[in-house]
């Protein structure tokens, strides 16, 4: 798999999910990470006023981790 690849597998989780108000998001960036045995894991970034966001890297990540 190369970074192209990669690239793509992000794009298409990539998109504008508007939550309860204009000032919360998701989606508005993705992220693909390859483990070691070459599967991809996406994650999409949630941002809102409070703590409880996180970044598309740790969406991956944690997506990775239910598996």
């Amino acid at each position: 798999m190369n970074i192209d690849e990669l690239i793509t597998h992000a794009k298409s989780v990539l998109g504008e999910f508007k939550l309860s108000n204009d000032y919360f998001r998701a989606g508005n960036v993705s992220a693909a990470i390859l483990s070691s045995t070459g599967k991809v894991y996406t994650g999409i970034c949630i941002d809102v006023a409070c703590g409880i966001g996180f970044c598309a890297e740790h969406a991956a990540i944690a997506e990775m981790l239910k598996t």
